[in-house]
């Protein structure tokens, strides 16, 4: 059993709405954060001796950034997909079916990997990333023996 360990930042931008759960009132304006993405895989290598290219996790997470992550109800989705470059294929939205919450970003990077990878992954997520000693994260999964 090997474990794999993947640190990756990326610079997205998100909003959630205000609800009753929602103390900063802040946040439900746009705005935008660093985020460090730490994933841990633990898992036996493969006939090729690899348990995954690193590239690959790397690439999962590169699909939120410099993306603005907003729930899929938000009407800015269609007000920022309208002016989307769309002559190049891009598209600037991530659409979460929950509130983009750092706990719901961190969920959305472990589904993706099993997704396309097959692997289970724990990501741990730092949103707003202003150095080692001043951060917030967030975890979702547990290794699995």
């Amino acid at each position: 059993m090997h474990t794999i360990k993947v640190s990756e930042f990326f610079e997205a931008a998100h909003r959630i709405p205000d609800n009753e759960y929602l103390v900063t009132k802040q946040c439900s304006r746009l705005h935008g954060h660093t985020y460090l993405a730490n994933i841990t895989i633990e898992a036996n290598n493969k006939e090729n001796g690899f348990v995954v290219d690193f590239a690959k996790i790397k690439n999962i997470v590169k699909q939120l950034d410099h993306k603005t992550i907003l729930y899929t109800a938000d009407v800015l989705v269609q007000a920022i997909s309208a002016v989307d470059d769309k002559a190049q294929g891009h598209s600037s939205v991530v659409e979460f079916q929950e509130y983009p919450t750092a706990e719901n970003i961190a969920q959305w990077i472990s589904e993706q990997i099993a997704k396309q990878l097959g692997l289970f992954a724990k990501v741990d997520l730092c949103e707003g990333y202003h150095g080692s000693e001043r951060t917030n994260w967030v975890s979702f999964g547990e290794m699995r023996n």
